[in-house]
């Protein structure tokens, strides 16, 4: 479902506000991208900020899903998918979601203090955001596993193996992200030769 709208699977599995967040902003992205056509830094935001969310849409409802039939949505009240989406599209903002408030103040400012950024430190934004994101991933994935462990001494509860392999969209989003980054580069590479 969230193949084809982002949002949609979320939405079907009851968590409403996220889904319509996912749909919104993603269709926000696009909107940006066919107006702002004169623009290429907004046509570049709106673009990246359409892909990301259409890739976090499909990766969240997959999880989603399985943390919901496995009765693990319950102690999951920060999403490790939202933090690390949050942290790539806004440079901190995934650290505030987490709690972890001063790197997420400090990276917020440094991102829009180098916002203006061109060329090739572009790129190495673009990859810092990346690392971010998996930051803001793993901290939020480290204190659901310390509920679980309050909450239930020596067990290790997992989601429901699915009928598609977790593997599956993983890869789907990895690709997805290497096309991206290819088209930063490719952008990259092009206002270079072309300035």
């Amino acid at each position: 479902m969230s193949l084809v709208i982002p949002g949609a699977r979320q939405f079907y599995c009851g968590k409403k506000r996220r889904a319509l967040y996912t749909f919104l902003f993603w269709a926000g992205g696009l909107v940006v991208v066919f107006l702002a056509s004169n623009s290429d830094v907004l046509v570049g935001i709106g673009f990246s900020v359409s892909c990301f969310l259409y890739i976090f849409g499909f990766l969240d409802a997959y999880f989603t899903a399985r943390e919901v039939n496995s009765g693990l949505d319950i102690i999951i009240d920060d999403n490790p998918r939202v933090a690390a989406v949050l942290n790539v599209l806004t440079l901190g903002i995934g650290y505030f979601y987490v709690g972890d408030r001063k790197k997420g103040l400090i990276l917020f400012l440094l991102g829009r203090v180098f916002g203006s950024l061109q060329g090739w430190a572009l790129l190495v934004v673009f990859v810092l955001q990346l690392v971010l994101a998996w930051d803001a991933y793993r901290i939020a994935q480290a204190e659901i596993e310390r509920r679980i462990g309050a909450l239930l001494p020596g067990e290790e509860l997992r989601p429901e193996p699915s009928r598609v392999p977790a593997v599956v969209p993983l890869i789907a989003a990895g690709c997805l992200v290497l096309a991206l980054t290819a088209l930063v580069v490719a952008g990259v590479m092009m206002g270079t030769v072309l300035s």
